[in-house]
């Protein structure tokens, strides 16, 4: 993941990481797990919680630094650069993942806890061009 005040490309420095498109989350999603057995999830479910968190940072930074408008503007682009770019973390690669957590965000109670919460200014349509706009972005990543 990548954010305000970060360099993605420092983390490459990390023995094992010279080739990763998220080396930072990699390199976090590999050491949590060792300091968080007692209180948290493991396996593949850390990994959804994990990838959920980093989802839910790019969508917050997407609606914090995008208007609806542009949103809008560059979604309805042919061809080209058709999303807005936001930080996408691991689930930009791993669509198994982001599939399941597009899937719980559907879900009513979830999508109105999200809203609720303040993302995407709490309007639903905003929320789903958000949702857009990132599944297209990381259909331009590729796996590692």
């Amino acid at each position: 993941m990548l954010l305000e005040g970060g360099d993605n490309d420092a983390w490459k420095v990390l023995e094992g990481l010279e080739k990763r498109k998220t080396p930072l989350s990699d390199h976090l999603h590999d050491i949590l797990p060792g300091w968080c057995t007692d209180f948290i999830f493991v396996g593949t479910e850390f990994t959804k919680l994990f990838e959920g968190f980093e989802m839910l940072a790019a969508l917050a930074r997407l609606t914090l630094t995008t208007s609806l408008e542009e949103l809008q503007t560059r979604l309805s682009k042919t061809g080209g650069r058709d999303f807005v770019w936001s930080p996408r973390g691991r689930a930009g690669w791993d669509g198994q993942t982001r599939r399941q957590i597009f899937e719980g965000w559907a879900a009513p109670e979830t999508n109105a806890a999200i809203l609720k919460a303040g993302f995407a200014d709490k309007s639903a349509h905003y929320y789903e061009l958000a949702i857009k706009s990132l599944g297209r972005l990381a259909e331009q990543m590729s796996w590692r």
